[in-house]
């Protein structure tokens, strides 16, 4: 049995790159052995070694088609035996790169995400990479409803939900509109879906507000959801669709 301790690596300069500590067996632990106190060993990395420099995540992040993908938020957490404690998180660069700062060796997960693309299930990494090469990772991009919810007399309404539902999987996505009547779904799979405005969760599809969308993610959709006048006697706007689900001019 061993028994570990934090050797420090130095404080830094300022501005200098940040080293850190190590942990390293030190004390022999064994019951038969006589008490005694040992001093911490001195350890002294080879130069150019990448634990004497702390350790990074490299990932690469790509399309389907291998195109770089800017913007990819990627949170990277420590996994320790009774904790979870997060460590990095930023965004993937214009050439699709991301690089933690230097980190301990050890277990960590990768939570990748990026609003045009499909969800990726948590990636758990060891440090070092074995062969200390970059990570590749392929985000497959996904079908995109966005749009504005508004009333008959042009002005924005934030009340009530959208709900996107795929009857073949039995999936439901649910958005409430912002403050203005905006509202964008995440990036979900392609197929057809069905999509209505409900005025809260679990109450029935309002009458001429639902439509059925056959989605794609090289065509997304952008939508007016327009409501009936909640005052009779606001006259409506003479350019105003009517009420239901219709596609923005241009799209």
């Amino acid at each position: 049995m061993l028994t570990w301790a934090a050797l420090s690596a130095g404080s830094p300069a300022p501005n200098s790159p940040r080293t850190w500590d190590f942990l390293l067996p030190w004390m022999p632990a064994h019951p038969e052995a006589p008490a005694q106190t040992l001093e911490p060993q001195t350890v002294k990395p080879a130069i150019g070694s990448r634990l004497s420099q702390g350790l990074v995540v490299n990932l690469h992040l790509v399309d389907e088609n291998g195109h770089p993908v800017a913007g990819a938020s990627v949170r990277c957490e420590r996994l320790l035996s009774h904790s979870v404690g997060e460590v990095a998180y930023a965004f993937s660069d214009s050439q699709g790169w991301f690089q933690s700062p230097k980190l301990w060796p050890g277990n960590y997960r990768l939570l990748i995400s990026h609003p045009d693309f499909l969800p990726l299930p948590p990636r758990q990494l060891r440090l070092p990479v074995a062969d200390d090469q970059p990570l590749q990772i392929a985000l497959q991009r996904g079908c995109i409803i966005e749009g504005q919810l508004l009333g008959t007399d042009g002005a924005p309404r934030n009340h009530g939900i959208l709900q996107l539902e795929a009857e073949s999987t039995k999936t439901s996505l649910v958005q409430k509109p912002d403050e203005n009547g905006h509202f964008r779904f995440p990036a979900f799979a392609a197929g057809v879906w069905k999509l209505s405005w409900r005025r809260r969760e679990g109450a029935p599809a309002a009458k001429d507000l639902s439509r059925e969308l056959s989605c794609i993610p090289q065509n997304p959709y952008r939508l007016w959801v327009v409501l009936p006048a909640v005052d009779p006697r606001v006259p409506e706007d003479p350019h105003s669709p009517g009420v239901g689900i219709h596609d923005q001019v241009g799209n």
